[in-house]
C-alpha cells in the first residue's frame, strides 16, 4: 500500500468495530493539544504504525477498550475520533521510526 492509498482509507479509531483490527495511522493535532491525552497514548504504546484490535465497544458508556502493543486500553469515543487508523495491518514502512526515550 502506497502513501497516496494509506491516505485514502483511513478513518477514525472511534469507528472500528469491537474484532476488528486496525494500524493507528496519524495522531490528529486537535489531540496533540491534549497533553493527558497524547500521555494517555503514549504510555499505551498508542502510535502511529502501532497495531491494535478493538476489543470491546459500548455506546452508553462512551468508550472502546483495545489491545495495543503494551496491552489493554480504554479510550472514549470522543477522544478515539482524534486518531486516524488504516484498517488491518498496515505496511510498517508507511511509518518513520523515532527513537523511544530512554
Amino acid at each position: 500500500m502506497s502513501r497516496r492509498e494509506a491516505a485514502s482509507c483511513r478513518g477514525r479509531l472511534a469507528e472500528v468495530n469491537a474484532g476488528e483490527k486496525a494500524t493507528i495511522y496519524r495522531i490528529t493535532e486537535e489531540a496533540e493539544e491534549d497533553a493527558g491525552l497524547l500521555s494517555y497514548l503514549e504510555a499505551r504504546g498508542l502510535r502511529p504504525g502501532a497495531p491494535i484490535t478493538v476489543l470491546a465497544r459500548s455506546e452508553s458508556l462512551d468508550s472502546m477498550t483495545l489491545d495495543g502493543p503494551l496491552g489493554r486500553a480504554t479510550l472514549g469515543l470522543r477522544p478515539a475520533a482524534l486518531v486516524r487508523v488504516l484498517p488491518g495491518t498496515a505496511d510498517p514502512s508507511l511509518f518513520h521510526r523515532v527513537p523511544s526515550r530512554s
